[in-house]
């Protein structure tokens, strides 16, 4: 039991990580120890080493790897006491100033890992400076976040740099707490001290939801889209606003395979309206014409003019006078019925009186049937009157 681990005392050892390419991967690195190892290369060469087992933290996620490269500087203690041949990685003792690899020697990263990854060009490490991370030493120049303009403040500004440049960042510089997580390529994801989240996406960005999703934006919401924006909609879809307003510098195009409606006290249209087909009014009237237009307006009538009544008084011919006198005198019916164009404020004034009066002309029309019947009668007893006057001039002489 003397020589169980503890009992014989530890024998503390440190070395530098020469190659991590564990072919049983367990995260097994070949370290050279100082005082155990040559740092000639002849005599011990790298392939020779022992693998070192990492001893990790308790709160690390079981089956993780230690996170480490090629010349990081790490220290442990060997489990076999002074035979020296199992060692054990505990730490990293790594910080230090960035110095030039020699791979002819030892106790330096011997750079026969080819495939490696490589932070973006521009933010690698310089030689002569310490190997601290950058912006934990609040430095953005040369960084992936040179355009932040949050401040970084050593020793408060705690980084986690991955080998390829990710980055992870939790700020307790006072007066600029923030959390930010940005990808080598320089998409990120920041809160700032005030709570304000920016998200900055360098490529594509897709997002896919399972089930529903719900925005509440208390305030305002702008969008800036510099190219199409191509919405697919499988249901139903409705907008509720106070107000909309679509502004265009082309034409706006609305396709339905059915009606579309729009339901609202007045339309107003500033400019040319071109209609390829029938207008209806809300009454059912149909109105015929080949344009109608703001400004203007004409509809084309199937009658010849000459044939188109002008109604200007009462209709005192027939003994059947105008239901509304007074207004129905100001409508220009032969005016819009025989294309002349027409002001926008009479055509304005026309089309309420229109509105508010159709029952007047409908009641208008039922007189003009009664009077036409009564013409018909007359024109009937006028020709009894003049048959029976000739057969009373034939039976009596009468010349």
């Amino acid at each position: 039991m003397q020589n169980f681990m503890g009992l014989s005392g530890y024998v503390w050892w440190q070395g530098v990580v020469e190659d991590r390419q564990d072919p049983l991967e367990l995260g097994r690195a070949r370290v050279r120890i100082l005082g155990f190892h040559t740092e000639e290369k002849t005599k011990i060469p790298t392939d020779s080493l022992p693998w070192a087992y990492p001893a990790m933290p308790l709160d690390s996620t079981p089956g993780s790897i230690p996170n480490f490269k090629e010349g990081t500087w790490v220290m442990g203690f060997f489990r076999d006491g002074e035979s020296a041949q199992e060692p054990i990685m505990t730490h990293m003792i790594d910080a230090g100033y960035v110095t030039q690899n020699n791979s002819h020697k030892g106790f330096s990263d011997p750079e026969t890992n080819s495939f490696k990854p490589e932070k973006p060009t521009g933010t690698e490490p310089v030689l002569g400076e310490v190997n601290t991370t950058k912006l934990a030493r609040g430095i953005t120049d040369n960084t992936l976040r040179d355009d932040s303009n949050i401040t970084r403040v050593y020793p408060y500004n705690h980084v986690s740099e991955s080998e390829s440049g990710h980055l992870v960042e939790f700020n307790d510089t006072p007066g600029s707490e923030s959390i930010s997580v940005t990808h080598r390529s320089g998409t990120y994801s920041e809160v700032d001290q005030d709570g304000d989240m920016t998200v900055k996406v360098v490529g594509n960005n897709l997002e896919i939801v399972g089930k529903d999703k719900y925005i509440n934006i208390d305030e305002d919401m702008n969008v800036t889209v510099g190219g199409n924006v191509v919405s697919t909609v499988t249901g139903g879809r409705t907008e509720k606003s106070g107000s909309l307003e679509i502004n265009s510098d082309d034409e706006i195009s609305i396709t339905s395979e059915g009606a579309v409606t729009i339901t609202a006290p007045t339309v107003f249209v500033n400019g040319n309206l071109a209609v390829d087909g029938i207008v209806t009014a809300g009454d059912g009237t149909i109105i015929t014409g080949s344009h109608v237009r703001t400004g203007s307006m004409s509809v084309t009538s199937a009658l010849p003019t000459s044939q188109i009544p002008v109604l200007t008084g009462p209709l005192g011919i027939l003994g059947v006078p105008a239901p509304m006198p007074g207004i129905l005198n100001n409508i220009p019916f032969g005016i819009l019925a025989s294309g002349i164009n027409v002001p926008t404020e009479a055509l304005s004034d026309g089309a309420s009186l229109l509105s508010e009066n159709l029952v007047a002309l409908r009641q208008l029309e039922t007189s003009l049937q009664t009077a036409e019947e009564e013409l018909d009668k007359w024109n009937d007893l006028e020709s009894e009157i003049g048959s029976r006057l000739g057969a009373l001039e034939l039976k009596y002489g009468i010349e």
